[in-house]
């Protein structure tokens, strides 16, 4: 019998406290139209962008230079330069190297519907 009680006052206590925390929440009754905006919401300034830029440099200088002497060795540089300029010239032999892979069926239907067309050709 104490049972059924314990039982009956701890769904009392549920119930309750599950109208409490619903009622809570604040509701809104009034319907409201929401513009949707679709991209960046915060589009960085020009002052950003430069900075950013300007950071960005920097973050490669200090990426090239040597920690012991502070400088850029020149070795390095010459080494990128030489890398750069056969980077290029392979480029430019591979381009002078391509062949036309493109569709090779250009006008096929066309040329059928000429040949089947329904009006009839003139007969000198």
């Amino acid at each position: 019998m104490k049972k059924n009680y314990f039982y009956g006052i701890g769904l009392l206590l549920l119930v309750g406290g599950a109208f409490i925390l619903l009622n809570s929440f604040p509701q809104s009754t009034a319907l409201t139209k929401e513009k949707i905006v679709l991209g960046p919401k915060n589009k960085p300034s020009m002052e950003d962008r430069a900075l950013f830029n300007i950071e960005r440099v920097k973050y490669e200088y200090n990426m090239q230079v040597n920690p012991l002497t502070g400088t850029i060795p020149k070795e390095d540089k010459a080494r990128e330069l030489a890398l750069a300029i056969a980077q290029k010239q392979e480029k430019t032999a591979s381009a002078l190297a391509y062949t036309f892979r493109g569709p090779g069926n250009l006008g096929g239907e066309h040329a059928l519907s000429l040949l089947t067309s329904p009006i009839p050709p003139e007969t000198p």
